[in-house]
């Protein structure tokens, strides 16, 4: 016998026996492909998820402003003192709440968010973002006081003329005679 016979005597069909149902069969060629493929269970893991950093700042006062932020980060973080910053992933909204007066200084404007209303702002991070609340510094104002002036008081007018009484007239000047 040849190798050749040997070898195609060898992938010849052999009757199916009672231990080698075709079920078997099916899932023993399956399992030998998917191992000399290179898929033989295992599985690769998703990359992580893009992640954005969000800075909040503060510039009147210039730190310490408390700063409510729901939700928590990535890293379990929430609430702050400003300056800090939070780590989120791609897409997630972000809710700021400042108090209503940092510093003496009333709450005026939120600057860098995606929407804002009265105390809170809303970000969408899409992008590593900065974030900051205005007070600002209550205004000042200067007053000085003029001299005062004093005037002069009128007396008060005559009481009125009764119908009875004459009119009194200013003597006319003395016309000089020409003789």
């Amino acid at each position: 016998m040849t190798t050749s016979s040997i070898i195609l005597k060898s992938m010849t069909l052999k009757p199916i026996t009672p231990l080698m149902s075709p079920a078997l069969w099916i899932a023993t060629c399956l399992t030998l492909l998917l191992i000399a493929c290179g898929g033989g269970g295992k599985v690769t893991p998703p990359p992580p998820p893009t992640t954005y950093v969000l800075t909040v700042n503060s510039a009147s006062p210039a730190s310490s402003v408390s700063i409510a932020v729901t939700p928590s980060d990535n890293n379990n973080s929430g609430n702050g003192a400003t300056s800090f910053t939070r780590t989120y992933n791609a897409g997630t909204s972000v809710t700021l709440t400042a108090p209503a007066t940092a510093g003496g200084n009333p709450f005026s404007s939120w600057s860098g968010c995606t929407t804002a209303s009265t105390v809170n702002c809303t970000v969408i991070l899409n992008a590593g973002t900065t974030v900051m609340p205005a007070t600002p510094p209550p205004r000042s104002l200067t007053m000085s006081a003029a001299p005062a002036v004093t005037r002069p008081t009128a007396s008060p007018p005559p009481p009125p003329s009764s119908p009875s009484s004459t009119p009194q007239t200013s003597p006319s000047p003395a016309t000089p005679s020409t003789s």
